[in-house]
C-alpha cells in the first residue's frame, strides 16, 4: 500500500503551473453574469492544488508575489484566497508570515470522528423540532440537484452547507453550531472535485437525514447523520491510500 503524501510538499521549481478551475465551497462570491466562482475562489483552488499537489511544502512561506507570477493573477485575489484559508485552518500565520500548516493523517481522523459524534448528537435533538416547510424545499431541491445531468460539485457543496446548517441550527445549541462550522470548514480542504463519486451517494445520504428528521425519528436521524459523515470520511481516506 502506498500512501499519498498529502502533507510534505514541495516548492514548484521553476516548472509552469496549469490553472486549477476546479470549484471551492460554494459560498464563494460571485456575480450576476459573470463565473459562479470569484477570482479569489479561483485563486484558492489553485492554491490548494499547489499544497495538495506537493509543489508547496508544509511550513513553506506564502508570497503573495511569487504566488501571482506563478498563477498569472494579480495579488488582490491571491491575497483574498489566502486570508480564506487561514480561516480555514489551511494555513497558519507565524509573525508576519503566512506558511502551510501541516496536516497529518491523525488529524483528518480526529476532525471526522468528531463531526461524527456531534453532527449525528445534532441531528437527533433536531429531529421534529425543524419546520417541515424548509425540509420540504431542500428535499425538492437535492431531489431536482439529483437528476442534473453532469452535477457540479459547486451546486452539491451549497447544499450540502445548507443540510448541515439546518441540522446543527435546529438542535438549539449555539457552541454546537459554531464547533459543527469550523470543524466543516477544515474539511471543505477536500472538495468535491477530489471526490466526484460522492456527488450521487451524497445526495441520497442527504434525503435520508432530512426525511428522519421530518419524521420525528431521532435514532433514524442520527444513524442517517452518522453514516452521511461516515461515508465521506471513507471518501477522503480511498483517495489518501492506493494499493
Amino acid at each position: 500500500m502506498i500512501v499519498k503524501d498529502w502533507y510534505t510538499f514541495g516548492m514548484p521549481n521553476g516548472k509552469p503551473i496549469a490553472k486549477d478551475t476546479s470549484m471551492p465551497p460554494s459560498n464563494w462570491d460571485s456575480e450576476p453574469g459573470k463565473s459562479k466562482m470569484s477570482q479569489a475562489g479561483r485563486a484558492r483552488s489553485a492554491i490548494l492544488d499547489l499544497i495538495v499537489s506537493g509543489r508547496i511544502s508544509a511550513g513553506e512561506p506564502l508570497q503573495e508575489r511569487r504566488l501571482a507570477e506563478w498563477l498569472d493573477m494579480s495579488r488582490t485575489p491571491i491575497r483574498d484566497a489566502l486570508s480564506y484559508l487561514e480561516a480555514e485552518s489551511v494555513v497558519e500565520r507565524r509573525g508576519k508570515m503566512l506558511i502551510v500548516r501541516p496536516i497529518s493523517v491523525q488529524e483528518i481522523k480526529e476532525v471526522f470522528a468528531v463531526r461524527e459524534m456531534l453532527e449525528s448528537y445534532a441531528a437527533r435533538q433536531a429531529a421534529g423540532r425543524i419546520d417541515l416547510g424548509k425540509i420540504e424545499a431542500l428535499s425538492q431541491r437535492i431531489i431536482r440537484l439529483g437528476r442534473t445531468p453532469d452535477l457540479q460539485a459547486e451546486e452539491h457543496w451549497e447544499v450540502d452547507d445548507e443540510v448541515h446548517h439546518l441540522v446543527s441550527q435546529g438542535s438549539g445549541n449555539t457552541v454546537l453550531m459554531r464547533i459543527v462550522s469550523d470543524l466543516r470548514r477544515r474539511t471543505h480542504i477536500f472538495d468535491l472535485n477530489r471526490v466526484p463519486e460522492r456527488l450521487g451517494p451524497g445526495c441520497d445520504e442527504h434525503l435520508t437525514i432530512l426525511k428522519a428528521l421530518a419524521s420525528g425519528n431521532a435514532e433514524a436521524a442520527s444513524m442517517a447523520m452518522k453514516v452521511h459523515i461516515h461515508n465521506a470520511r471513507q471518501s477522503i481516506f480511498d483517495k489518501l491510500f492506493e494499493v
